[in-house]
């Protein structure tokens, strides 16, 4: 197949190209560097693209790539929450923005499938354990949850009334080598492991062991080729591990790990939650600052799962422990600081 990612640069999305290639596909990027790195497309001396465009999703012209393709994986979004929220014009043009000019293209190239990546943060007002029919009682009120919620809806709809097939990916909480630590509030095993490798206390906020589901970025990848892979189908599917853990579980996971190859782990540095998305001050700007409470309910958020929806019914399932995960994440960022 000729297969199309877009956000290709970024930590999934070049993951994916190189895993798609092997395979034998044709993959073609699309990234306008904003949030990806070059440096991703690359690894081991394996490139991740057949063809790599710098282009914005929301840009039509820059979607001509899109020609020609028989199925558009569409990674790119602005994922960061408090940036979301600091800046929720540029969270809904590009999210719900950029998906409108995706599946537009798909329709105007006859792209024979879309595979989106949405996120377990629509179920971040949901009652623990989380199942899927508590969604429309509690939808999301973040400004990037409630874009992927959008998008989502949007998609449905035209895979209903325009006969597109669209397969809908929550991703949970993953994690992997080489994921983004440069963000101003950086992903929580990648900038956990990077401090203590660098010999600093990494400032962490949860106020208790809160469980989360995460799950590593080759068992994401696989599930992406599941739904790839034909029958074509179209549906939403959770794309989950089954293991949860707390900050201070994986905290201690990880130094576990790092103390076998290193003199000095530090023990991290506890702040207040409420403290959590200090590094954004305009979201605390009068009169209407983001309560505080809101910040604290996000950090002590639980996504813990009942039953994953499958309404897809992909066969894939994760194969990576959390415990083997972060010890192969360890080593590939020891390796990379010598």
């Amino acid at each position: 197949m000729r297969i199309l990612i877009t956000g290709g640069a970024g930590f999934i999305g070049s993951t994916l190209g190189r895993e798609l290639r092997r395979q034998q596909h044709y993959v073609v990027g699309l990234d306008d560097l904003s949030r990806g790195y070059l440096e991703n497309l690359e690894d081991g001396g394996f490139q991740s693209f057949d063809e790599f465009h710098v282009g914005d999703v929301r840009q039509a012209e820059d979607l001509r790539c899109c020609e020609g393709i028989d199925a558009v994986v569409h990674l790119a979004a602005v994922s960061n929450l408090a940036n979301c929220e600091s800046d929720p014009r540029t969270c809904w043009d590009v999210n719900v923005g950029g998906t409108v000019e995706v599946v537009q293209a798909c329709r105007r190239y006859g792209v024979g499938r879309l595979v989106f990546a949405s996120t377990s943060a629509v179920y971040e007002n949901c009652p623990v354990p989380i199942r899927s029919v508590d969604l429309p009682q509690h939808p999301p009120t973040l400004q990037y949850s409630q874009s992927k919620w959008a998008c989502e809806g949007l998609l449905n709809g035209f895979s209903d009334n325009y006969g597109i097939p669209v397969s809908i990916l929550r991703l949970f909480n993953v994690y992997g080598p080489h994921q983004d630590i440069k963000r101003k509030n950086p992903a929580l095993v990648g900038y956990m492991i990077g401090s203590l490798i660098g010999g600093r206390s990494p400032v962490l906020f949860a106020d208790a062991d809160y469980p989360r589901d995460y799950v590593y970025v080759d068992d994401v990848v696989c599930a992406l080729v599941d739904a790839l892979t034909p029958p074509v189908r179209s549906g939403t599917f959770d794309v989950c591990s089954g293991e949860s853990a707390g900050v201070e579980t994986i905290y201690r996971y990880v130094r576990d790990v790092l103390i076998e190859c290193m003199s000095v782990v530090e023990e991290p540095t506890w702040e207040n939650p409420e403290r959590y998305w200090s590094t954004y001050p305009t979201l605390a700007d009068p009169p209407y600052p983001l309560k505080s409470t809101r910040i604290v309910q996000e950090v002590s958020k639980q996504v813990v799962m009942a039953s994953a929806v499958n309404s897809l019914q992909l066969t894939w399932k994760p194969a990576t422990t959390l415990q083997a995960g972060l010890r192969k994440c360890c080593r590939v960022a020891l390796r990379a600081s010598k």
